[in-house]
């Protein structure tokens, strides 16, 4: 992982002293993470192990660094920004502390340029190398230090990220007791399944469920059964895109609500289509390929029904069903990176 990232950050040709810079005066580091991976107080002591600010220098150097778990490993995005100059940078491993270990040889770059000059001395801190006899320990994709840096356009990371925009990191299975007022009579409840495909920022998901019978008293010795089966679709963009997320949805749902007599003569069975439209919030927790999610929904009927049993009015579904779930979701890699 460091050879990789002291690629992206290009080779210095021995003999050729670096242009004088100053270093920032101070670092400022915004760390996020998982739990089992490197903390804001290991990345500053990783940091200042590799390169030292100076007190007399000019500036912060702002660093801002977010690790965050994917389908086969986790994903680093790092941002830099020091005087008028920004940098921002895409990296995936499946180790999370090598992930730490290239943020940090990144940001010791950032303080100290000269630091590109010697890649060998991560490998073997004790060896040291003069520009005679100097050669890189690098695999054998790196360049041999008397060849120009390759233009960061042909680095492999530049090029992997545009292939992911349209790439799912992973598929999903959930299922979710589901408890539902408003379109059955009194609060009613089922079980509810859903599949679908997330991104980093982004999921997209088909479900179904069925709302268990619901009795409603019509008159004396007469009531109605109804119970409800439907599915949809929902589309959502993720607030947070770390190991807990806040997903923020947009619904769309078609089905039926069925409809039996009980003690009525002549017994008779209706149906009811149900179309509806809604929003929906939540959030989620995802450790590795199992998480755990709540969420409230609000669907809107496109028409609301008037339920008969017999000739009789039993209910009207409500201006809104609402509905609350907390639930179980399997993921499945999509992504061979």
């Amino acid at each position: 992982m460091l050879w990789q990232v002291v690629g992206l950050l290009g080779l210095v040709a021995p003999g050729v002293p670096p242009v004088e810079t100053p270093r920032p005066a101070a670092v400022e580091l915004a760390w996020q993470g998982p739990p089992e991976c490197p903390d804001q107080v290991a990345m500053l002591e990783r940091i200042e192990a590799l390169a030292q600010t100076d007190p007399a220098g000019e500036g912060t150097l702002e660093v801002d660094g977010q690790i965050e778990p994917t389908a086969v490993g986790f994903r680093l995005r790092l941002r830099t920004a020091y005087g008028d100059a920004s940098d921002e940078r895409v990296l995936v491993d499946a180790d999370c502390h090598a992930l730490g270990d290239a943020a940090a040889l990144v940001v010791a770059v950032s303080i100290d340029p000269a630091i590109e000059e010697r890649p060998a001395s991560y490998d073997s801190p004790t060896q040291t190398q003069t520009p005679e006899n100097w050669s890189p320990v690098a695999p054998p994709t790196l360049p041999e230090p008397s060849s120009a840096p390759k233009p960061r356009a042909t680095e492999p990371e530049p090029i992997e990220i545009p292939r992911r925009i349209w790439r799912p990191e992973s598929a999903f299975v959930g299922v979710a007791p589901q408890l539902e007022f408003g379109a059955l009579p009194g609060l009613s409840g089922g079980p509810r399944v859903a599949a679908g495909a997330r991104w980093s920022r982004a999921s997209l998901a088909a479900y179904g469920f069925w709302g268990a019978p619901r009795r409603t008293d019509v008159v004396a010795g007469g009531a109605g059964l109804a119970q409800m089966g439907a599915g949809g679709v929902q589309g959502c963009a993720v607030l947070d895109p770390g190991a807990v997320q806040i997903p923020l949805c947009g619904l769309a749902e078609g089905g039926a609500l069925r409809v039996s007599s009980r003690g009525l003569d002549p017994r008779n069975v209706l149906s009811y289509p149900w179309l509806a439209f809604g929003a929906r919030g939540g959030i989620e927790r995802r450790w590795g390929r199992v998480g755990l999610y709540s969420a409230v929904e609000a669907l809107i009927p496109v028409v609301r029904t008037r339920i008969l049993v017999g000739t009789t009015s039993a209910f009207d579904t409500w201006a809104a069903s609402i509905r609350l779930l907390v639930g179980l979701q399997i993921f499945f890699a999509t992504d061979s990176a």
